[in-house]
């Protein structure tokens, strides 16, 4: 009996409590999980994502409006921006997505287009082309693209307005390993707008991202 008086009194242990936290810290990770992969992250609604409308020859915009790729087509459709920030025309065969970007702090949304259909997750396909609006200043987002191979860039004008055109291609072993990328990024009212490529090498989509960049229309 005396012997178990003596018995020091048993306190919880420090590391069943670092246990208990390290179990929390699991069952928030899962659920973080769970919400990455089951809510639907970049989807938008109906009128942010779809197709150029099918329109009949009649209905065909004027030939200027073509620029003068048969890549582009003769029949254009028109994205504007939900927000009416810009517009810009691309193939009306073509599908469109926007995703509103919430887990990347530099990128606040994409705008793509692409000849297939779009996912809803961003991290599968931005598209042939796309629209970014990025947080950071055009300084910051050149300086990241001088990482590719053969890189250049040149001051040139879009929607009346300055902006730095960048051209490189991808090094080996990266996802895009040998293909020419090229962006044309400028800024208004704190947001630096990108329109931009990571195809160009294929003639085609080069065709048709350089007759959409002369029909961007800033707002």
């Amino acid at each position: 009996m005396n012997n178990q008086q003596n018995q020091p009194e048993i306190m919880p242990s420090k590391k069943l409590g670092r246990g208990k936290t390290i179990i929390t810290i699991l069952v928030i990770a899962i659920l973080v999980v769970l919400g990455y992969y089951f809510i639907p992250r970049g989807s938008q609604p109906s009128d942010d994502s779809g197709q150029g409308p099918q329109i009949t020859p009649a209905d065909e915009v004027a030939e200027d409006d073509n620029q003068g790729s048969s890549d582009f087509g003769p029949v254009i459709a028109e994205y504007t921006h939900r927000n009416n920030l810009y517009s810009i025309k691309f193939p009306t065969s073509w599908y469109y997505r926007r995703f509103l970007i919430t887990d990347n702090p530099v990128v606040i949304e994409i705008v793509s287009f692409d000849a297939q259909p779009l996912p809803a997750d961003p991290a599968q396909s931005v598209g042939k082309i796309f629209v970014q609006l990025l947080t950071i200043p055009v300084a910051d987002f050149v300086a990241g693209q001088q990482e590719l191979d053969n890189f250049s860039q040149q001051q040139v004008s879009v929607s009346g307005t300055d902006a730095i055109r960048t051209t490189g291609i991808w090094p080996g072993g990266s996802l895009f390993a040998g293909q020419r990328q090229t962006f044309v990024a400028f800024e208004k009212d704190g947001i630096t707008y990108t329109i931009g490529t990571q195809e160009a090498s294929d003639p085609q989509i080069a065709a048709t991202f350089e007759a959409m960049l002369l029909t961007f229309d800033l707002r």
